[in-house]
């Protein structure tokens, strides 16, 4: 099995990553793709959380609101353009706060579809928490309740890198290990995502140096422990998303090793992802 479709790419506009559209839809046409998205890193209104989580949650780092304008017109004239060689999707990767679901329902409005990604999440206390260096078996809970209650809106059509928070879990011991918090956590997403006719995303991005690339046991995500988990659930719908940073991160080593991890699991992967939200 090759790439045929990708439905996560990020462009210069989100601050961390480089090119446009019109970059990544020649290179998608160059390796032979049949459908591209264009989903760059939604606005986060600085209304949404302090303004020292706003910093410390790298918030900058995601696409100024003035900035939609030229984004959607700039696919729009990709569509166009090459609308006898490939599909060329909009959308947006946008995390999830709650009480903010107006918020969510504007950015769907203005495109194809939306992905789910969640980096940080707003816990009891009113609090908002970086996934990345704050899960614990105290809050990941709240983590799962976050993805499921995003799920649930309606508004989404793929929740992207769903085992991320294993990326910094820690354990009662401080260990990083997949227990049986996680254990639980991921059955719960992965049924809510067959619930809420969600797709769940095998992530390419994470796999930087092609040392790790080789062993799978190295990777904090995609975590294999989770995958097998969802491996088990027959009507999950599961896709590759290669959350390209870069027109050349299309493709490449890292891109052949999650299709090789995908072989070695015997997980069932569509090709082609279908507008449900």
């Amino acid at each position: 099995m090759r790439m045929k479709n990708n439905y996560h790419t990020h462009l210069k506009y989100c601050n961390h990553a480089t090119g446009v559209t019109e970059d990544y839809v020649c290179e998608a046409i160059k390796l032979g793709f049949n459908e591209i998205a264009i989903t760059d890193h939604a606005p986060i209104p600085v209304d949404f959380m302090t303004k020292k989580e706003y910093k410390d949650n790298y918030c900058t780092e995601n696409m100024k609101l003035e900035f939609v304008p030229k984004y959607l017109k700039e696919i729009k004239e990709s569509k166009e353009l090459h609308k006898n060689e490939i599909k060329v999707l909009s959308g947006f990767e946008t995390e999830f706060v709650y009480d903010r679901e107006a918020f969510y329902k504007f950015l769907r409005e203005q495109v194809d579809f939306l992905n789910l990604g969640v980096h940080f999440f707003k816990n009891k206390k009113g609090h908002i928490i970086d996934c990345y260096n704050y899960l614990s078996y105290k809050n990941l809970e709240e983590y799962k309740d976050t993805c499921i209650k995003a799920m649930e809106t309606g508004f989404f059509n793929t929740l992207v890198h769903p085992d991320m928070f294993f990326y910094g879990y820690k354990n009662k011991d401080g260990e990083n290990i997949f227990d049986d918090l996680c254990i639980k956590v991921s059955r719960e997403i992965i049924e809510a995502a067959i619930k809420n006719n969600v797709y769940l995303e095998i992530n390419c991005n994470n796999i930087k140096k092609e040392d790790v690339a080789k062993d799978m046991n190295l990777w904090k995500y995609p975590r294999k422990e989770f995958w097998l988990i969802a491996k088990e659930y027959k009507d999950l719908k599961i896709i590759v998303g290669c959350d390209a940073h870069a027109p050349e991160r299309l493709s490449g080593f890292h891109v052949d090793a999650i299709y090789k991890f995908i072989d070695e699991l015997g997980l069932n992967v569509l090709e082609k992802m279908e507008i449900n939200h």
